[in-house]
């Protein structure tokens, strides 16, 4: 069986080329655009319907999975926003702190 293509929350992606409809649903979608890093979906993107424009745009099944907002690797709790290693690091306020301070001059 063929594996669900993932798209994480607060992560950057690329999509290949779909047409303007598709680009314009996105963007209603609440999905954020940047030419330099592509797409990303937040807490703030409608995700049934984002969902459903990608799944028909792709012609494949796909599936929103969060990632830690430190490391980035994938996490599966519906209300975590750290790993597991991240939360045990003595370091791990700090290292929230600089990412979010690095996201905030981002913008």
């Amino acid at each position: 069986m063929k594996e669900m293509k993932k798209f994480y929350l607060n992560r950057w992606f690329t999509l290949p080329t779909l047409g303007k409809d598709i680009f314009r649903e996105l963007m209603q979608c609440g999905v954020k655009y940047d030419k330099k890093f592509g797409f990303r979906i937040s807490s703030e993107t409608n995700l049934t319907r984002f969902t459903s424009a990608i799944s028909d745009a792709l012609g494949e099944e796909i599936e929103i999975a969060r990632s830690c907002y430190i490391c980035d690797d994938p996490i599966e709790s519906e209300k975590a926003t750290l790993c597991e290693n991240c939360i045990d690091s003595s370091n791990s306020f700090s290292l929230y702190v600089a990412k979010f301070e690095a996201q905030m001059e981002g913008l």
